[in-house]
């Protein structure tokens, strides 16, 4: 029923065929499943193929590779399989070219590249030495965001015209391993938490063909009329396409807290709030607003995924780029 009521409305439902979060790591090392193994992958991307087959007739083309993927959700170094560490030395040996300028940059004094192992975030900070503690979470970070490029390119094996992206997690953890504007860059859309920090960085991301979505879920879990109403609003005015609903609809055997749609089809007060502003948007003066072109934005919002690394392993800068920026 709930399907049928969504359908009703015109929402576009945007199956779910990937969740790319790690199982725990017992010995804190190695990423299950790791992303760089080639047996995951070849699975993984055979399991994404029959999974478009299911959704493309008849569907809307857009598909999710997951609501709150990670690298990591522990305070684990992630990943340092043999696979991984065979990528990491490959990256950096074409990165510093000799090894004796890895050594001299690194403080280190390997032999060879296949002896090269990063540190953690505890020996970064003790020992003063930062160096083997970014270029692995960067070079993660790589890994993580090409392993969703792979997953939209097996999607569109079996639907060539398919978009494909994600919705993160609220937190600007390191270790989630992201890189904002990569994957903003490089997937279809980007879903992150409606608050001013995530508004300007979509903002500067947008380019054309890519989607930017604020996420609604806050407002419908605390019923905010008002907010759901200006949600919408606040997206189109900042040139973002449109607002993302983790908690569609639930049922008798499935109940959702807090769900846009009830178990008998009707909305909440706040989706339908926020449903009344799209209507308006929709009458002609949204369209406009999206073709408008707008002022500069009187603050730059700065991002650096090295930076931020190096604010969280710095015992003397020792604030977070999200403070940094917020501040």
């Amino acid at each position: 029923g709930s399907l049928y009521h969504a359908a009703l409305l015109g929402l576009p439902l945007i199956p779910e065929v990937a969740r790319i979060v790690p199982e725990n790591a017992p010995d804190g090392l190695a990423r299950r499943p790791c992303l760089s193994d080639p047996i995951f992958r070849n699975l993984e991307g055979e399991s994404l193929k029959d999974a478009a087959l299911r959704h493309w007739a008849g569907g809307s083309g857009c598909y999710s590779l997951g609501d709150g993927n990670a690298l990591s959700l522990t305070d684990h170094n992630l990943c340092q399989s043999p696979d991984c560490l065979a990528g990491f030395q490959a990256y950096l040996e074409d990165g510093y070219g000799e090894l004796s300028a890895l050594n001299a940059a690194w403080g280190s004094s390997f032999r060879s590249w296949e002896a090269v192992r990063p540190s953690d975030l505890t020996v970064a900070r003790t020992s003063g030495r930062l160096a083997p503690y970014i270029d692995f979470r960067r070079y993660m970070e790589r890994v993580f965001t090409e392993f969703h490029v792979f997953a939209r390119e097996r999607i569109r094996e079996t639907d060539r015209g398919a978009i494909a992206g994600l919705r993160l997690l609220p937190e600007d953890q390191p270790l989630y391993g992201y890189h904002y504007g990569e994957l903003a860059r490089r997937l279809d859309f980007l879903a992150l938490e409606a608050d001013p920090v995530n508004t300007a960085w979509l903002r500067g991301w947008e380019s054309p063909g890519k989607t930017s979505l604020l996420v609604a879920d806050s407002v419908l879990v605390e019923e905010d009329t008002l907010r759901a109403r200006w949600l919408p609003w606040h997206a189109v005015l900042n040139g973002l396409d449109g607002v993302w609903v983790t908690r569609t609809f639930g049922d008798a055997g499935n109940a959702a807290a807090r769900a846009a749609l009830r178990p008998d089809g009707q909305p909440s007060p706040s989706f339908a709030s926020m449903g009344e502003a799209w209507r308006q948007i929709g009458d002609g003066l949204g369209a406009l607003l999206l073709r408008a072109d707008r002022e500069p934005a009187p603050v730059a919002v700065f991002h650096s995924p090295a930076s931020r690394h190096f604010n969280d392993a710095d015992p003397v800068a020792g604030l977070s780029s999200r403070l940094s920026e917020t501040a």
